[in-house]
Parts: structure tokens; C-alpha cells; sequence
């Protein structure tokens, strides 16, 4: 009788191990990327709320047009690596990812030609990996991004050829590793940045041929060790980052081919626009 409740016992723990082992329903184990609409329809009747693993809507390398919206995504909470959108032509908006608050690793948000704004990420608080917003034509506004708090890497703003201003990044103060602001045909303005006090490693503003000031960056106080600003054709005011070299800044400075190109003993004597 003890060798019969012995056996009992093991194979009452090995089925629980097995039960603790094997994914719960509504989990997909993996990477997990839709191209087409009706992937993305499918996923409104599936039980998966969480990716374990990228999720990527399109293909980098190849443009696609089959893909118009997302809301067959809207169950999703969670994804617990990169939160990919490639190269979809006909996509608009994001509406459908509006219950992922987190982004564990990177955000990438890339070449997607109609997309025209960012809603559905109304609700992103945490991108723990870097942000790429880039070669998006027609995106006018990241107002969608108003409760976006951190950013934990790089910050990539380039070729979106309609953004005027960065309104909707009020909530982040602190920027780590490189801030690439560049070849945004109507950037006039870094209005949502004012409130960056300091960016780790590296600022490059270049090639925003709409961009005459600097002043949405009047908060910030300390870049790490490079800043480079170049080839913004009206960029004739510097003052919104003064503080910085008042603070004894002592990193690389590279500036040329604006309106203006003060040295950085100028800015420290107030020279600071013209």
C-alpha cells in the first residue's frame, strides 16, 4: 500500500509540473507577425492576450497595402519584446493596440506611408528598449503619446515629413543613449520636449529645414558627451539649450550649415541667437 501511494504522489507531481510547463490559452509562446488583414481579423476571435515574443504588423523590407486598421488586435495587453509596425501603405492609425500600456524592449513604428497619427497608443506608459518613429510621410502629430512616460533607449524621429512639433512627449524628463531628430520636412518646433532635463549620451538635430529655434528644449540641462546639430537651413536661435553649457558642458560639439553656428563659448556668453 505504500508503493501504491508513493506512485500516486509522483505522478500527481509530474502532472501538475507538466500543467505549470505547457502555455496557458491565452498565451502565444514565440514571435508572432501578422500580414495581412485577415491575421489581424483573426486575432478579435482568438483567446491570446499576451505575445511572448516580438510582435511585428508587416514586413520591413516589403511594402504592403493589404493591412487598413487593427482593431482586430484590441484584445491584446501585453507583448514581451519588440511591438513592430513596418511598411503598411494603407494603414491610418493604431487604433486596436490601445491596451498595451508597456513596451518591454523596442517600439518601431516604421515607413508606414497614410499612418497619420498614433492613436490607439493612447495608452502606452513604458518603452523600456528604444522608440523609432521614422519614413513615415503623412504622420502630423504623436499627440497620442500623451501618457508616455519613459523611454529607456534611443529616441529616433526621422523622416516624417509632415510632423510640425513633438506635442504629446510632455511626460518624458530624462532621454537615455542617442535623440536623433532629423529630415522632417515640416518640423518648426521640439515643443514637447521641454520638459527633457537631460539626455545621456548623444543629441543630433539635423536636416529639419522648417526648424529657426531651439526652444523646445529650454528644460533641458545636461547632455552627455556629443552634440551635433547640423544643416537645419533656418536654425538661427539657440538659447533653448544655453543652460546646457552653462551647466560646463564639456562633450563634443559639432555645428555647421545652419543660419547660425555659434561655438560653444559663444552660447556660454549669451551669444546665444542672431
Amino acid at each position: 500500500m505504500r508503493y501504491i501511494a508513493f506512485l500516486v504522489l509522483i505522478i500527481f507531481i509530474f502532472q501538475g509540473c507538466k500543467e505549470e510547463d505547457s502555455a496557458p490559452s491565452n498565451v502565444h509562446e514565440g514571435n508572432l507577425k501578422l500580414t495581412t488583414q485577415e491575421e489581424i481579423d483573426a486575432m478579435a476571435s482568438s483567446p491570446i492576450t499576451i505575445i511572448n515574443g516580438h510582435l511585428t504588423i508587416g514586413n520591413l523590407l516589403r511594402s504592403n497595402d493589404d493591412i487598413t486598421n487593427l482593431k482586430g488586435l484590441s484584445n491584446i495587453i501585453q507583448v514581451n519584446n519588440d511591438l513592430e509596425i513596418f511598411s503598411n501603405d494603407a494603414l491610418t492609425s493604431l487604433e486596436g493596440l490601445e491596451n498595451i500600456e508597456i513596451v518591454p524592449s523596442d517600439l518601431s513604428i516604421v515607413s508606414n506611408s497614410n499612418l497619420t497619427n498614433l492613436d490607439g497608443l493612447n495608452n502606452l506608459k513604458v518603452i523600456e528598449g528604444g522608440a523609432f518613429i521614422w519614413d513615415n510621410d503623412n504622420l502630423e502629430s504623436l499627440a497620442a503619446l500623451a501618457n508616455l512616460e519613459e523611454i529607456g533607449r534611443d529616441l529616433y524621429l526621422t523622416e516624417n515629413h509632415k510632423l510640425q512639433d513633438l506635442k504629446g512627449l510632455e511626460k518624458i524628463t530624462i532621454l537615455n543613449r542617442i535623440v536623433d531628430i532629423g529630415d522632417n520636412a515640416s518640423l518648426a518646433s521640439l515643443e514637447g520636449l521641454q520638459n527633457v532635463v537631460s539626455i545621456d549620451t548623444v543629441m543630433n538635430i539635423f536636416q529639419n529645414p522648417m526648424m529657426s529655434n531651439l526652444d523646445g528644449l529650454r528644460g533641458l540641462k545636461s547632455v552627455g558627451h556629443y552634440i551635433a546639430i547640423w544643416e537645419n537651413d533656418q536654425l538661427a536661435d539657440y538659447c533653448g539649450i544655453q543652460e546646457v553649457f552653462n551647466n560646463g558642458y564639456s562633450g563634443k560639439y559639432s555645428v555647421h550649415d545652419n543660419t547660425y553656428n555659434p561655438t560653444q563659448t559663444e552660447l556660454k556668453e549669451g551669444n546665444c541667437s542672431q
